[in-house]
């Protein structure tokens, strides 16, 4: 292999490999070292660093981690119960915010849609995990994905965020 094809061809795949997406996925049950269900204070240790920005103290409040970007997790006394997505933050379903209504709908058929009972004139689409426990919850106006939130019942399905 002539030494000019060699070198285009180590580049051509260090540019594939760096193309790789390490960002976290949100899953059923947590995204990253995260896991719905575990504490405030063990999961900064995990990801060795402190929520972004300062905590109210509130019983439920939402926080952001650096390493984490685009998504905010709910905290209700301490417990890490849910995590809001935004776009370009993939999840295990494979959809994303932006995503359309149908396009989901065709990859699971079987999905739970429910009408939104807020102002949006919207849907919810419905997934819950194999444990009863967890569940992705996607919100469609139109025929767009507006937002994704996953997390343990009944707190992924609070419409507001903290009640």
């Amino acid at each position: 292999m002539p030494p000019a094809f060699r070198n285009l061809l180590l580049l051509l795949v260090a540019a594939l490999a760096g193309c790789q997406s390490t960002a976290p996925v949100l899953r059923y049950t947590g995204v990253g070292a995260v896991a719905f269900g575990g504490s405030l204070a063990e999961t900064q240790v995990l990801l060795g660093e402190s929520v972004a920005g300062q905590l109210t103290g509130a019983a439920c409040e939402f926080v952001e981690f650096d390493a984490l970007p685009g998504l905010r997790f709910m905290v209700e006394d301490g417990v890490i119960t849910r995590a809001d997505c935004g776009p370009g933050v993939r999840t295990e379903l494979g959809v994303q915010v932006g995503d359309t209504m149908d396009s989901v709908v065709r990859l699971y058929p079987d999905v739970l849609i429910r009408n939104h009972d807020g102002a949006l004139e919207g849907v919810y689409l419905i997934f819950p995990g194999g444990d009863g426990r967890h569940s992705i919850v996607m919100e469609s106006v139109g025929n767009k994905i507006v937002s994704i939130r996953a997390g343990v019942e009944p707190s992924v399905g609070y419409v507001d965020g903290c009640r």
